[in-house]
């Protein structure tokens, strides 16, 4: 079945008519070109199909090179299959060896024969696997070596960068996009970074950054900035009691606090350094920042408008009172009510004032 299913592919691929010169080689690459391709189609199709056996079959018999094992790797990912992506990396293993393969998905940028692949320039089946946050199959290739290295930056004119923009600007502007896409997904941050968060704030202002050096590519860029924010925005909803989000917010390697009896809000402070703006105004964010705020003042959330307008007055006009009496005992009960009036509310609000638009 599967040689007469190869054998319509190959009578239905149309070949060249002979040279009237007689170029009996060229005649001759054309036909192995063309057997070439019925095979890899023959495989893809396999693929597509979930015929599982028959792939397995197609794999023993036919001697694919790299070219159409990385397409075939691409259809599995494509179409969620764990299985037949191992089979395919394990032939790869068997063919070439491990690491020269891995640098070769790379070569695709510059290889003619690829062009009719529905595959958009520059994808390799990790940065496939990550945008569709297909983990197991994202797990199962970095246990692999297989890795997704930056892209350079805009500016650099190294060889391999000079010569992407004169094969093809666009093909390598696009395999610039479909990096970042791969880089930016929620399986990638997860696997591949030992602090995801810290990733995505990087990542965001980054991607941000490209944004207005490369204005013709600002809604691809603009559009994966805000998949970085919305991670880590997630993330921080995943936070089931107190103790979590205090380990999130705070940094584990500086137990220094902001402030006497304030914690050091280390990740907060950080993401408002990087302008994460959909983070910082996430309810746990608030929430912590509204309970420092307010110190030993709890009640005064649910207190009515005209009751903080008296508070609010009696304060202001006994803030000499109060400062002197912290100044005398700080370290009193009274001298503790004292500081959370005057003291803690100070960096909250210039801090807000300076994030706000």
């Amino acid at each position: 079945c599967s040689w007469s299913f190869s054998e319509r592919l190959l009578a239905s691929t149309p070949l060249p008519l002979p040279s009237p010169l007689g170029n009996f080689d060229g005649i001759l690459r054309q036909l192995d070109e063309a057997e070439d391709r019925a095979w890899r189609e023959a495989l893809n199709l396999a693929i597509r199909t979930g015929g599982e056996e028959i792939t397995k079959t197609l794999l023993r018999i036919v001697k694919f090179d790299f070219r159409q094992i990385h397409e075939a790797l691409l259809v599995a990912v494509d179409t969620n299959q764990p299985t037949v992506v191992k089979l395919l990396l394990d032939r790869l293993d068997q063919e070439k060896g491990r690491k020269m393969d891995i640098k070769s998905f790379s070569s695709a940028l510059f290889d003619n024969s690829i062009d009719n692949s529905r595959f958009a320039p520059g994808v390799t089946p990790l940065t496939l696997a990550c945008e569709k946050d297909l983990y197991e199959i994202v797990d199962m290739l970095m246990k692999k070596g297989h890795a997704i290295p930056g892209p350079h930056k805009v500016s650099c004119s190294c060889l391999e960068c000079s010569n992407g923009r004169k094969f093809d600007l666009l093909k390598f502007s696009l395999s610039r996009i479909n990096t970042y896409k791969g880089i930016a997904s929620r399986a990638h941050l997860s696997i591949a970074s030992e602090d995801a968060m810290l990733t995505a704030f990087k990542l965001s202002r980054e991607l941000k950054s490209l944004s207005k050096k490369e204005p013709e590519f600002k809604p691809e860029y603009l559009a994966l900035e805000q998949l970085c924010q919305e991670f880590a925005f997630e993330l921080l909803g995943m936070c089931r009691n107190q103790s979590e989000v205090t380990a999130i917010l705070n940094d584990d390697f500086n137990d220094q606090a902001f402030e006497e009896g304030i914690p050091n809000l280390a990740r907060l402070r950080l993401a408002v350094n990087y302008n994460q703006k959909q983070f910082v105004a996430h309810p746990i964010c608030q929430q912590v920042l509204s309970s420092i705020w307010c110190g030993s003042l709890q009640s005064w959330r649910g207190s009515t408008n005209l009751w903080k307008v008296f508070i609010s007055s009696s304060i202001f006009m006994g803030m000499p009172f109060l400062c002197l009496l912290y100044y005398v005992a700080p370290r009193s009960k009274v001298g503790g009510l004292c500081q959370g009036i005057t003291h803690r509310p100070l960096p909250s609000q210039r801090g807000l004032g300076l994030f706000s638009p």
